[in-house]
């Protein structure tokens, strides 16, 4: 196991312990985010996930604060989309972020992927809890992963339809013609997510975050053989260069989709891709 991983699951199963010597009010506990998941580096932090049985016990958690001595870094109420009470801490300037839910805001996780209304921020907890690290709670947890574990029908092309429709959004041609580059630099990130997000509903596979992309990219299977353009260097190109760039990887995904999914109707997406808005100083041409 990485190291880096491993002292941080052992530091996340003495936290656990601590608590749990507190109360038993806890149906399960899991080490989410990248920790839990298959991407970790020093700069890791640690997630750790606390279900209750019943309403979360705020005086048990002051109490284990005080016997940790974790330094208070900002606590705040949380709609991702679960009501939820998030304690990010520092200590020995190492960040921990706990989240704490009972089971009645946990088990809406489920009502959402049977109602078909599952939104990024879902997909994410989706992600989280199928490849957490589960320190109690074994049964719980794979009642829901269950649930959740097969991808839902309909979310691949309604996500895909959704995406692609975004890439008509934002002529960054324009935007280096104006020398606007914050508004470039900003539209250059959002199309690069919007390439993630697309390749993602292609694979199947729910939304893990935007952090190292690149590493998740490299493991799917369905995607453009140029799509490392699009993060080695991409960002020590010149900015049309980059705007090119972008632009191909943008059609050859559309290709993809029509191989995938032929039904979707995105010509218009196509044509749109290489146009770029010209100068226009007077109103010769626009009258017949």
């Amino acid at each position: 196991m990485n190291p880096q991983k491993k002292w941080r699951i052992d530091y996340g199963k003495h936290l656990f312990n601590a608590l749990e010597s507190l109360t038993q009010d806890l149906e399960a506990v899991f080490i989410g985010g990248s920790v839990g998941g298959k991407y970790v580096d020093k700069y890791s932090d640690l997630e750790l996930c606390f279900i209750w049985k019943n309403e979360v016990d705020c005086d048990i958690i002051e109490q284990f604060h005080q016997k940790e001595k974790l330094n208070l870094f900002k606590s705040r109420i949380t709609e991702v989309p679960l009501r939820a009470r998030e304690y990010a801490m520092l200590k020995n300037d190492f960040q921990i972020d706990f989240y704490h839910y009972s089971i009645s805001d946990f088990d809406r996780l489920t009502d959402f992927y049977k109602k078909d209304k599952v939104s990024l921020e879902i997909e994410s907890l989706y992600y989280v809890l199928l490849n957490c690290k589960v320190l109690k709670g074994m049964t719980y947890i794979d009642k829901l992963k269950k649930m959740i574990e097969i991808y839902p029908l309909n979310l691949p092309e309604k996500n895909i339809k959704r995406y692609i429709h975004k890439f008509l959004k934002g002529d960054a041609s324009l935007l280096i013609k104006r020398k606007d580059w914050i508004l470039f630099y900003d539209l250059i990130s959002d199309r690069q997510k919007l390439v993630f997000l697309t390749l993602l509903s292609l694979n199947k596979i729910y939304f893990p975050s935007y952090k190292n992309s690149w590493f998740y990219i490299e493991q799917l299977e369905i995607k453009p053989k140029s799509i490392s353009l699009l993060y080695d260097g991409f960002y020590d190109l010149p900015p049309m260069k980059m705007w090119d760039v972008l632009i191909q990887i943008e059609q050859d995904i559309l290709n993809l989709i029509k191989e995938i999914y032929p039904e979707i109707d995105f010509k218009g997406n196509l044509e749109f891709l290489s146009y770029k808005r010209q100068a226009k100083e007077d109103l010769s041409g626009l009258i017949n």
